[in-house]
Order: C-alpha cells, then sequence, then structure tokens
C-alpha cells in the first residue's frame, strides 16, 4: 500500500501565515550526477555534515528503512522539518519524463543572463527532483527557508541547479539561501525577480504566493534601476503580509495607487497582475518619495 504524507507526518496550522503559499508553488533541482544521494544524505534530524535538520521517508508502494539509506529513484518522498510544521513532496523523475531539454534553455534568450557553469550545469541534467509544500509553519519563513535548504543541499550533492520557473530564475546551491538584510527573516530576492528590460518592469514570482504580479510601465531608461528597486520593495511587503487590491495607495505620501493591467502594454504570458500607478506625480517624482520613505512601500 502507497503511504500517504497525512498518515506520515500529522499537520497542523495553529494560525494563518502573512501569506499563503500557493499551490503553484515548486522548485526543481536538476540533478547533474548519478547515482543520486539518499534521504539521510540529504536530511537528518541533528543535521551535521551539510545535512538540513529534518526527517524523510519514502512514500513508494513496499518502502523499507534501507530506502532511506539507498539512492533516491523514480517516485515520491516526504521530507519535514523536525518540529513537522512544514512538510515538502519530493518527486523524482527523469528529464524524459518532465519533456525537459537543457540545450534549448542554455542556448534561448533567457541563457544570457546565466554564466557558463549554470549553462553546463543545466545541458548536463539527468534527473529532475521537484519540491512542493505540503504543509507549511504557520510562520511562513521558517517554510521558505527549508524548502531552500533542502533544494541547495539536493543540488549540492548532484553538481545541480535549483530552477525556479514562476521566478524565472536557474542559480547554484551556494547561493541559496540569500542572507537577510539586518532585521528580516527572509530575502525576497529568493523568491522575486524583476523581468523586463524597459520601459515595461514587472515582478515574477509572486504568483507562488497567491498573488497577482505587479506592473511598472513606461518606465524612462534612467529610472529602471531605481524603478526595479521599488518593485522588489512592494514584493517585499506583499511577503510580509501587505497584500495588494486595486485602489490601494502606496507609500506615506500615497503617490502610487494600484490598479488592474491594462489591456494593453505588457502581457506577461497573461499572468494575473496590478499595476502601479503614480497619484498626479511623474513617476521620477514617485519613486523620489518613496526613497524619502526610507525605501519602503508602506501604504
Amino acid at each position: 500500500m502507497r503511504h500517504r504524507l497525512k498518515d506520515v507526518f500529522p499537520f497542523r496550522r495553529a494560525k494563518v501565515a502573512p501569506v499563503p503559499i500557493s499551490r503553484d508553488f515548486y522548485l526543481s533541482v536538476l540533478a547533474a550526477k548519478a547515482p543520486l544521494p539518499s534521504l539521510t544524505d540529504v536530511v537528518m534530524p541533528d543535521g551535521g555534515n551539510g545535512r538540513v535538520a529534518g526527517m524523510g521517508v519514502p512514500l513508494q508502494a513496499g518502502a523499507t528503512k534501507q530506502d532511506l539509506v539507498a539512492p533516491l529513484a523514480r517516485g515520491l518522498y516526504a521530507i519535514s522539518s523536525v518540529d513537522q510544521k512544514t512538510v515538502l513532496k519530493l518527486r523524482v523523475f527523469s528529464k524524459e519524463e518532465a519533456g525537459f531539454d537543457g540545450n534549448s534553455i542554455s542556448t534561448s534568450k533567457m541563457a544570457a543572463r546565466l554564466n557558463e557553469e549554470l549553462k553546463t550545469r543545466i545541458r548536463a541534467t539527468w534527473t529532475i527532483l521537484q519540491a512542493t509544500f505540503e504543509a507549511y509553519d504557520p510562520d511562513l519563513y521558517p517554510a521558505l527557508e527549508f524548502v531552500l535548504r533542502v533544494t541547495s543541499r539536493l543540488a549540492e550533492l548532484t553538481e545541480g541547479v535549483i530552477a525556479d520557473p514562476l521566478a524565472m530564475t536557474y542559480r547554484m546551491p551556494e547561493d541559496v539561501p540569500s542572507a537577510p538584510n539586518p532585521g528580516d527573516a527572509f530575502n525576497v530576492r529568493d523568491f522575486v525577480t524583476i523581468q523586463g528590460a524597459g520601459p515595461d518592469l514587472r515582478t515574477a514570482g509572486l504568483l507562488k504566493f497567491s498573488h497577482p504580479e505587479i506592473v511598472l510601465s513606461n518606465v524612462e531608461p534612467e529610472l529602471l534601476d531605481q524603478a526595479a528597486l521599488f518593485l522588489l520593495s512592494v514584493a517585499h511587503g506583499v511577503l510580509k503580509g501587505k497584500a495588494l487590491n486595486s485602489g490601494d495607495k502606496l507609500v506615506s505620501e500615497k503617490s502610487w495607487i494600484v490598479g488592474e493591467t491594462p489591456a494593453v502594454g505588457p502581457q506577461w504570458d497573461m499572468a494575473p497582475a496590478l499595476e502601479l500607478i503614480p497619484v498626479e506625480k511623474s513617476m521620477r517624482s514617485a519613486l523620489e518619495d518613496w526613497r524619502a520613505n526610507d525605501g519602503n512601500a508602506v501604504r
């Protein structure tokens, strides 16, 4: 009989998270090395020797304790934090099953942003290990750190790359997780990127938190860097629980209003999105108000 996650790790949620983790949230490890590591290479209750503090079990029918120390194989596994507040489902499958073509990715337009080591590892992908959430710590940030550490460990052991399709990123294991800014429990750049080279910019990754992406349109070339930082500031606020809705106003001077994405302009693959629009000011002045507010896009 196949094991069910709820039978292995009982899920408990004592309170509501600042923002929900979407069922569409997943990270993939593109493994370039065989054989794969074992569960006990990745997680152990006390951590140590590079392992993540956690517990893992195979979910395949007929699995035994021996499977804990055997190389990961095609199928499903559960990986839990020690306190069992966060439970990940790990699916292991071949690149052929996924229809994954590393060569096409490494030569695509996106590859211009990747270094040679990343492209080499992507081309060498043999197996894909996909992590999704079955349950998560209601404090949210421990859960986000846990999935980053687990995928980083898997990528390290498989000479692989961590792919975040919704944020449109490929990252080396040593780059995950990023150090948070002082006073923060997370780094927004681990989950959200800014896409576009002007005149239109948007976030990529907020959909992982059941929140529309955020768009800035018609940004002047000399303002692109500031506008990108502004969007990251807004995304940071969303991950701390400041969800946006159409009609909301941002920054202490109420310099920005949140509107629906226009029917014309950037389509961004039709992803749900909201647009930030300066209120009775130029974009330059509205960005100056944001900087004067210590870089916080609070309402």
